[in-house]
């Protein structure tokens, strides 16, 4: 019983979620917009940790679904003309033999989210090789940083504990393993941000922490 009532405290209200869609709906046009006129790793990360705690707080895929999606997953979606919606659908991640295609059916400014970050890839590895993967680090190698990503936008947000993908856990453990390798831990200031996730009065300003493009 004492499981029961800790894991139901972890969920989230509708309210929360529909509060998390609200705020990544007003940042994300603004990151996307700073990233076309500079490339900023801080501002790619936070975008990166928006889109997929939107997406998430909808669909509640787990978050290798989003590591594995691809640049020709998402050139394939199938556009449904009537409502203007794209019908992505994402074929490796860890549940696809059991449950089968982790689908979202995108309206077309979320899809068009996930052709600008392709787009950003595209300028970032011009005239060099890129990764078949929709969220890349700086240097385009596939990101294994998104669960930090994630947590840093649901902390910029202010949203209570953690945020809604199956396999984040609390901020401050390890991150999980993934199909695209080992996580990566050469950089300190995310560790550092999320251990304030209970205690968001006592966090440091997001802008404390100095962008490391090392690290990426």
């Amino acid at each position: 019983m004492h499981v029961r009532e800790k894991k139901e405290a972890t969920l989230h209200s509708m309210e929360e979620l529909c509060e998390c869609r609200r705020l990544a709906l007003l940042a994300i046009p603004k990151l996307l917009s700073k990233l076309e006129v500079q490339h900023c790793n801080m501002d790619q990360w936070k975008l990166f940790g928006y889109v997929t705690g939107f997406l998430a707080s909808l669909y509640g895929h787990r978050l290798g679904v989003f590591l594995n999606m691809t640049d020709g997953q998402v050139t394939k979606a199938v556009h449904c003309p009537e409502k203007g919606d794209y019908l992505l659908k994402v074929e490796e991640h860890k549940t696809n033999q059991s449950f089968g295609l982790a689908k979202m059916l995108l309206s077309s400014q979320e899809y068009g989210w996930l052709l600008s970050s392709i787009q950003m890839k595209n300028r970032l590895t011009a005239g060099s090789a890129k990764p078949k993967y929709v969220f890349f680090k700086t240097n385009a190698s596939p990101s294994s940083l998104l669960t930090r990503y994630l947590q840093m936008a649901w902390l910029e947000m202010n949203l209570r504990g953690c945020p809604p993908s199956p396999v984040c856990g609390p901020p401050w453990q390890p991150l999980p393993e993934t199909g695209m390798g080992k996580t990566q831990r050469s950089d300190t200031a995310w560790p550092e941000k999320a251990k304030y996730a209970n205690e968001p009065k006592q966090s440091p300003k997001l802008t404390d922490f100095k962008e490391d493009s090392a690290s990426v």
